[in-house]
């Protein structure tokens, strides 16, 4: 049996819970394992900084997440399931956090015998959807007022937004559920037909946002405008302490072994499809890239779409079945 590491998925339990592919693979008697990322309300510890008064503990981006926490996690679940490696995957950040890793870390394409990819970001290369298109022109503005304010965490968990959303998505009144809705498509794709039930959408609400550091948003920011994937470039000083070298390199995803498989929605309102094809010009090793057969699945239904068993996770399953 094989350990299988999931970054940044969210799993909620239902009635039907079973539908999912952690518990799929649970199911088959696999080990399993669900982590949290840095900077959200369950990834706040720390030796010696204060999450509330340190603002250095909010100097980290995915570009640490991958470097230093994703490589201890993987090294500990090897350590623990006594495997010689894992398969990995990874929903929208937690698959640039696996590029990341395998294209700095070299020695664990060994540790990784498969990537899955759902909705996989790494390039933002022009034309972007609309969302994304839309939002470009405020990114810098939006980076320079949280800035100036020395924010330095976003989006953190608030039981006033919980509960308003958990009013909204939780009514009986059509005007409320109707604008709940509209809160989920706007932020990942338009697919009124795939909207889970309302207990799902209800407790999804309830870890998210579960909170991130600006400097998370400020790489998101640098690689949106520029459509490239790399380090956040700080100056060539700190670059140099770093990194190593003056400028920010671009990641080389032709270094990663591994192999990949992708799968994207076409009705992702974050991730424009052709920069998925390209990502899988330049891995060297993608074993399947597929867009999910529904014309409007979207960044959210990778999560909880009422068929996402039919539509996406069954074909997962026959995929890392290869692997075994």
């Amino acid at each position: 049996m094989y350990a299988f590491f999931f970054q940044k998925f969210h799993f909620v339990s239902t009635k039907s819970f079973r539908l999912y592919v952690a518990f799929m693979l649970a199911d088959l008697g696999h080990d399993v394992w669900i982590t949290n990322i840095r900077g959200t309300v369950f990834g706040r510890s720390h030796l010696t900084l204060s999450p509330d008064h340190d603002p250095e503990f909010w100097e980290f981006s995915y570009h640490e997440m991958a470097t230093v926490d994703m490589a201890n996690i993987i090294d500990y679940v090897l350590d623990v399931t006594n495997q010689q490696q894992i398969m990995y995957v990874g929903h929208s950040m937690g698959t640039s956090i696996s590029y990341i890793l395998l294209s700095t870390k070299l020695e664990y394409n060994e540790k990784i015998k498969l990537v899955v990819s759902f909705t996989p970001v790494a390039y933002w290369y022009d034309p972007q959807t609309s969302f994304i298109g839309n939002m470009k022109p405020l990114l810098k503005p939006c980076m320079r007022f949280l800035e100036s304010t020395r924010m330095h965490e976003i989006l953190p968990v608030s039981t006033a937004l919980s509960n308003m959303l958990n009013i909204l998505c939780d009514n009986r009144d059509t005007t409320y559920k109707e604008l709940c809705q509209y809160l989920i498509f706007f932020s990942f794709g338009y697919n009124p037909d795939q909207v889970p039930e309302t207990p799902n959408v209800v407790k999804f609400f309830r870890y998210f946002p579960a909170g991130a550091s600006r400097q998370t948003l400020k790489h998101f920011t640098q690689n949106i405008l520029e459509g490239e994937f790399r380090p956040i470039d700080f100056g060539p000083e700190k670059n140099m302490i770093k990194y190593g070298t003056p400028d920010a390199r671009p990641y080389n995803l032709k270094k990663i072994s591994a192999p990949v498989a992708l799968f994207y929605g076409h009705g992702d309102t974050l991730i424009a499809p052709h920069n998925v094809v390209y990502l899988s010009k330049v891995l060297p090793n993608v074993e399947v890239i597929e867009a999910v057969p529904h014309e409007r699945f979207n960044h959210f239904d990778f999560v909880i779409a009422r068929d996402v068993k039919k539509l996406l996770y069954d074909r997962v399953m026959e995929v890392m079945a290869r692997y075994y």
